[in-house]
């Protein structure tokens, strides 16, 4: 249920299963951490969008798990993409020191392999860090590891290792929507949403590549 208010962009019903619960995230899976960072950072970014910064700022303060609580399965590690939106937070309060101390954190963070959709996040510090070169780095090396993964033999053979047409269809989702954010990123808006649009199609479940697609 959380999932679906999730989706359909109603981040305070999905808030509400999880408010007034103590919940550690080693007590749940990858996938159930993923659920809960979700929901606190998606309804930071509704009040972000709203101006009610204190309270955008309280959700991604609450999003933030130790290092070796925050891997992903699915996305890599949560931490760029949480310190991103507190820098934001820091600097609509008009904090601009705090939220430098965010993005320059989320810059000095181990690439930890190929790229993610966590990736997006550090090229977006760069920019507001004001260095454009790397974050073009970031963004490039995005859009290649993903074009990879979408020509690999590995691409075509899930189905057999993995279990599936479904699995198939999420690993190719996830590409798209790297390449999409590296696009995004570079300013190149129409690739990016033919990326997020197909990655949205193949995992109805994505909500990361719809919320970049229709919403910022």
């Amino acid at each position: 249920m959380i999932e679906v208010f999730n989706l359909v962009g109603q981040y305070e019903n999905a808030m509400s299963f999880l408010d007034g619960y103590e919940f550690s995230y080693r007590e749940g899976t990858s996938k159930v951490r993923d659920i809960i960072i979700n929901t606190q950072v998606l309804l930071g970014i509704q009040y972000l969008e709203e101006a009610n910064y204190e309270e955008a700022l309280k959700r991604f303060l609450e999003s933030l798990v130790q290092e070796e609580e925050a891997g992903s399965e699915t996305y890599g590690k949560r931490e760029k993409q949480v310190h991103y939106y507190i820098g934001l937070a820091y600097e609509a309060l008009g904090k601009q020191s705090l939220a430098n101390d965010h993005f320059r954190l989320v810059t000095e963070m181990e690439a930890g392999g190929e790229m993610t959709i966590m990736s997006y996040y550090k090229g977006l510090s760069y920019i507001k860090l004001g260095d454009k070169g790397m974050a073009k780095k970031v963004f490039d090396t995005m859009i290649d590891d993903a074009n990879k993964q979408l020509r690999g033999p590995e691409v075509t053979a899930i189905k057999h290792d993995f279990g599936g047409r479904e699995a198939e269809n999420t690993r190719m989702s996830h590409s798209y929507t790297v390449r999409g954010l590296g696009y995004k990123g570079l300013g190149k808006s129409k690739k990016a949403n033919k990326d997020l649009e197909k990655a949205s199609g193949l995992n109805h479940s994505n909500v990361w590549a719809k919320k970049h697609l229709y919403h910022d």
